[in-house]
């Protein structure tokens, strides 16, 4: 009989490789299934980033945020299949095959950890880590219908991960409700303090908002009518120039850090790939390739980067100014201005006109993952027969553990999480 996660992998392709479970009678996890996206170690597997490509490539050791929950008695059911080398946001992988969501097949899983999430929405796992740099986390969460956090950068030990972005990229953690990413982010963090739920939730205006499709405002409007009857206080608060400032100059920490990563990558490995513009004609899909062939013909130089981390060093504070100045605890708003997009689509479609996918999907995740912020998707659709829709709830950096006693208030009101799989609280 094959193992949840091998139907899994041939059922909706959330893995790249199924591995045989190392059983553990000891640990808080003892015996927990948890899945590992492509582009973080796990030490006698390749770990290939989702390009096959990389498909020889074998690192060790095991990342340490592995390895603490594998000490924790967790077992690793497989590597979870993502957009390829971390570049996109469908997980639409055209080496290792598509990723979509298990409930609405027809849809993408988002990305880049389309199997991360997939491979929760699928029962496979209890938990699964996954990476983001622009949204990787919460995306797909938003479009599978599960829960979905990134955390402060620099909260988890970033080592045994293949980074396209040191100053953004961070490891993050998705399950099936909000209490058991608390309790996997305790474990990996070592923080267990309960955290304070806020009440306070300020709604950020503008192009959170605008060329949004319906079933997503839909549904984020009717959550936020629910917080608001169940004593919610919600605040309109003002980011439109720092969301817009962000979005300008979304590429230039990627553009310089992504090409500097792989090709330190390529030349420290014994593959006979050994630079990003050979790396070109070895990718499978499409949208990579014209990404990493972007990075050769138009490098991003020293001065426009060393701008870039002056930006986001302004915008941290400016963010922080205007959270305080209004009294709030979080800030709420959809995950995504779009529903899961049909698989293969290399447009998005709001309100009947088609827009750029990356820019459109990203557009509400992009200045939260450039500032570091921690934030945690939770689902805010719960009709099972619609496709699903995600309400995101981000702080400032370090308040992680009073952002996830918020989503655990805002989790209940909305009745959107699935069972607990983990003991109630880390120790």
């Amino acid at each position: 009989m094959r193992s949840r996660a091998a139907q899994a992998a041939a059922s909706c392709g959330a893995y790249v490789r199924v591995m045989e479970p190392s059983a553990s009678s000891s640990g808080v996890l003892a015996g927990v299934p948890f899945a590992v996206k492509d582009n973080i170690v796990v030490a006698g597997a390749p770990t290939t980033a989702g390009s096959l490509a990389l498909d020889d490539l074998l690192l060790s050791p095991t990342a340490s945020v592995v390895r603490t929950l594998a000490a924790a008695g967790a077992t690793v059911v497989g590597k979870a299949n993502m957009h390829e080398l971390a570049l996109g946001v469908t997980s639409d992988n055209a080496g290792y095959g598509a990723v979509s969501d298990p409930r609405h097949p027809g849809r993408s899983a988002g990305g880049s950890s389309g199997g991360s999430a997939a491979a929760i929405a699928a029962g496979s796992a209890a938990f699964s880590l996954g990476t983001d740099t622009g949204g990787s986390m919460t995306i797909p969460a938003s479009f599978c219908g599960v829960v979905g956090m990134r955390p402060t950068h620099g909260r988890y030990a970033g080592d045994g991960v293949l980074m396209i972005s040191q100053s953004r990229d961070t490891i993050g953690v998705m399950a099936h409700n909000v209490g058991d990413v608390q309790f996997i982010d305790g474990l990996i963090s070592g923080d267990t303090t309960a955290g304070s739920a806020g009440t306070r939730l300020g709604v950020p205006q503008g192009a959170y908002w605008d060329q949004i499709d319906d079933a997503v405002r839909g549904a984020a409007m009717h959550a936020l009518d629910e917080l608001a009857s169940h004593g919610f206080e919600l605040v309109e608060i003002d980011l439109s120039d720092v969301q817009a400032r962000a979005l300008e100059h979304r590429h230039d920490l990627v553009g310089y850090e992504a090409p500097r990563a792989l090709d330190a990558l390529l030349q420290a490995s014994d593959l006979s790939i050994r630079s990003v513009a050979e790396l070109v004609g070895e990718v499978r899909s499409p949208d990579v390739r014209a990404a990493l062939a972007g990075f050769v013909a138009a490098p991003v130089g020293e001065r426009r980067y060393r701008a870039a981390l002056r930006l986001r060093r302004d915008l941290r504070a400016i963010v922080k100014h205007r959270v305080l100045a209004a009294g709030v605890d979080a800030l709420v708003y959809p995950s995504t201005p779009v529903v899961a997009v049909e698989l293969g689509a290399d447009r998005a479609v709001v309100d009947g006109h088609e827009s750029p996918l990356f820019e459109t999907i990203t557009r509400n995740t992009e200045t939260a993952s450039m500032l570091g912020h921690p934030m945690i998707t939770v689902p805010a659709e719960r009709d099972p027969d619609r496709p699903p829709v995600g309400l995101t709830i981000e702080s400032l950096p370090g308040s992680d553990r009073d952002v996830l006693a918020t989503a655990v208030e805002i989790e209940r009101v909305l009745r959107a999480g699935g069972s607990r799989r983990m003991p109630e609280a880390a120790s």
